[in-house]
């Protein structure tokens, strides 16, 4: 029987627990939101193209959330009957991209930041609004509590189901009752 000494035996037995932990967890893919508006109202239909890859149409309220693989610099494309924007980013793998382009003015807003950002990275940044409108069998609900884990709020709906807060860019995890819904900021 060989007996290692117990340095040696923790250093081995710290490396093998950090590379399974490493390689037990789970990674978000790389992700882009785009919204899409013209004269201010959001734009459905639009079709999104990143390079020569088509990723889709935006929906009724005039996103598209799509996987975003590889890294580099990028073009991106939004056209519709509305208009054509176009421009390009750069972006590597953990790394998260929102976009909003304005068909009428024919620009984009591009924000590339990380997955892992900080609050305290954030807090630096600009913040958006944020709206959530609490339904159950296709009616509005009042008063019903809305939690934002990574930012520490409860929120309530008004009279008209809605509960808006203001918050710096990030992803946030919604809970209304026993549902639950990822949002980005």
């Amino acid at each position: 029987m060989i007996l290692f000494p117990s340095t040696v035996w923790a250093r081995w037995f710290g490396t093998l627990l950090f590379s399974f932990l490493l390689a037990a967890t789970p990674r978000a893919e790389d992700e882009i939101l785009v919204y899409v508006f013209s004269e201010g109202a959001p734009v459905k239909g639009a079709t999104v193209t990143v390079g020569q890859t088509l990723l889709g149409q935006t929906s009724q309220d005039g996103s598209l959330l799509a996987d975003l693989s590889g890294s580099g610099l990028r073009a991106i494309t939004v056209s519709s009957p509305d208009g054509t924007a176009a421009s390009r980013f750069s972006a590597v793998a953990g790394q998260l991209v929102d976009v909003v382009a304005r068909l009428n003015e024919a620009s984009m807003l591009i924000d590339v930041y990380s997955q892992s950002e900080s609050v305290a990275d954030r807090k630096a940044i600009g913040q958006g609004t944020l709206n959530i409108t609490v339904k159950q069998s296709g009616e509005t609900v009042a008063g019903e509590s809305v939690y934002l884990a990574g930012s520490g709020l409860s929120l309530t709906t008004d009279a008209s189901g809605l509960a808006t807060v203001t918050l710096p860019r990030g992803r946030y995890r919604a809970q209304v009752a026993e549902h639950t819904d990822y949002l980005r900021v």
